[in-house]
């Protein structure tokens, strides 16, 4: 059956509290931010901002032409909708501001009640991303490799282009975000564009393969 949030774990909820550069001074004094579960009233808000920025920040959603593709477009907002009503995304927000820095889709995987996105989805695009996503996914059994029947996985980081911070982190070692221990992550295989296309037979729009990575 569906997994369920436990009763047990309060809702709403912040997990994380840190210090980072506030765009909004000049000085680059720090403000308190603040990592929490999203909640109903904020749904409209981070649909917007995966919206905005997600889709042409994410390289397979910017190289695939999500955005320019009207039936993707609306399977994707559909998707995340679905994903927001699991109550497990997560936001950030400025302590004292209600705008949004970044979120991250949250949803839990489990070893015995796997979902075929495959039936769920129309446009071709989408089943192509799937496809790359599943393929990943079966080169490291993170159920085996932790001992573990479900964990948790995400769909996709997006943050807010108006905080420096937030997006220079990425490659940036020294930045708050980085140094954070409920962000840091760790790789386990990775893979070219050109490796998936070799072993399934998959074509793909990416022309330039060489710089195209899926990790």
């Amino acid at each position: 059956m569906p997994w369920e949030r436990p009763a047990s774990v309060p809702y709403p909820n912040v997990w994380w509290t840190f210090e980072a550069p506030d765009p909004d001074r000049e000085d680059s004094g720090l403000a308190t931010y603040r990592v929490e579960d999203l909640t109903e009233d904020r749904f409209d808000d981070v649909m917007k901002l995966y919206t905005e920025h997600f889709l042409d920040d994410e390289p397979l959603c910017a190289h695939s032409g999500i955005r320019q593709d009207a039936e993707a477009y609306e399977e994707t907002r559909t998707f995340w909708k679905h994903a927001f009503t699991e109550r497990l995304t997560v936001v950030c927000y400025k302590e004292g501001s209600k705008e949004l820095v970044g979120a991250n889709i949250l949803a839990m995987s489990l070893a015995n009640d796997k979902v075929d996105f495959m039936k769920l989805v129309k446009n071709e695009k989408l089943r192509k991303l799937i496809g790359i996503n599943e393929y990943m996914s079966e080169a490291v059994n993170l159920y085996e490799l932790y001992g573990v029947d479900k964990y948790l996985t995400a769909y996709g980081l997006t943050v807010n282009k108006r905080v420096p911070w937030s997006r220079d982190s990425y490659g940036n070692p020294q930045s708050p975000r980085t140094n954070l221990p409920c962000l840091r992550s760790k790789t386990h295989k990775h893979k070219l564009y050109g490796d998936w296309v070799a072993d399934t037979g998959g074509k793909g729009w990416i022309q330039d393969r060489s710089r195209n990575a899926v990790q």
